[in-house]
């Protein structure tokens, strides 16, 4: 676990937010189902992240921002 305090766990994938602000997502592995462990970052969000939500199949990030406001994110794979 990162030491950012903040995570979710949701649809085989972790997510934590760093101690730069970051939040980092680690698909967890499973050999039945032959899943890799994958893991990616996005950084920068130009705020202080108060708590995360997701969808992984949708490719939907939703995070609060302290104190008080809310930020959409939806990124979509090419």
């Amino acid at each position: 676990m990162l030491p950012g305090g903040i995570w979710e766990l949701y649809g085989g994938v972790l997510a934590q937010k760093g101690p730069d602000g970051s939040v980092t997502f680690r698909q967890l592995p499973s050999h039945c189902r032959i899943i890799k462990e994958r893991e990616w970052s996005v950084k920068d969000f130009g705020f202080n992240i108060r708590d995360l939500g997701m969808d992984p199949s949708q490719d939907l990030l939703v995070l609060i921002e302290s104190p008080q406001w809310c930020v959409l994110i939806h990124a979509q794979q090419q």
